[in-house]
């Protein structure tokens, strides 16, 4: 029987370990809306979430909108949460242009270092620079049951154009429900592989591939 093929398997099943990310999504769960987002309405939705235990980077997230008739843009934001507010603001994106139609926002936040199991928020908003502008309402996708995300609920702030009221105002909980929300996280920012060690990752695994052989050949003798 020949162990040289099943080794380098092995190995390199252990190195894509080493690197695979943790990722939140409860799209295939989604099965509701929460309305109305929007100007005159609620200005801010978001998700609260747990930091995983060992991936604690966040590179990416993702929230989304249904289709509605509404123009202007707004911010995607990550804070951490206390319970009934954020408490500080760790990420905030450019300003995006809602379509109107069913849209997902996705950010790459360039990799946010989160503390094991702490407690945080993300979330988009109207309440930026363009508030004024926004026109029309629209709803969220969500899950109408809570656990579909570590330490989920989907929350929300009337706080129109006041963006200070963040970290200062009492946030509602929607405590029966999760927002659509997905998130990609690692174990540190993700690195980029440079062609160097790229090659000499491969020579090593040549190399041991060849020792492996010989070694099989010389007990065959």
């Amino acid at each position: 029987m020949k162990k040289t093929p099943l080794v380098l398997a092995a190995l390199l099943l252990a190195s894509s370990a080493a690197f695979a990310d943790t990722t939140y999504d409860n799209s295939a769960s989604v099965n509701d809306s929460i309305s109305s987002f929007g100007n005159p309405n609620t200005a801010t939705y978001g998700e609260t979430f747990s930091a995983p235990v060992s991936d604690t980077t966040l590179n990416s997230f993702s929230l989304l909108l249904n289709q509605g008739s509404i123009s202007g843009q707004l911010e995607g934001y990550i804070g951490t949460w206390t319970g009934s507010a954020a408490g500080s603001i760790l990420y905030t994106s450019s300003p995006v242009t809602v379509t109107g139609s069913n849209q997902e926002f996705t950010f790459n936040t360039g990799g946010i270092s989160l503390l094991s199991g702490g407690e945080y928020v993300a979330f988009l908003s109207i309440s930026g620079g363009g508030y004024a502008d926004f026109s029309g309402s629209t709803s969220m996708p969500g899950v109408d049951s809570t656990g579909s995300i570590p330490g989920g609920a989907f929350v929300y702030l009337n706080n129109s154009g006041d963006t200070s009221q963040f970290t200062s105002g009492t946030w509602s909980t929607y405590s029966v429900a999760d927002a659509q929300f997905i998130a990609d996280f690692s174990s540190e920012a993700p690195p980029v592989p440079e062609p160097s060690s790229l090659l000499l990752f491969g020579t090593g695994l040549v190399g041991l591939a060849g020792a492996l052989r010989r070694r099989y050949a010389r007990q065959r003798v």
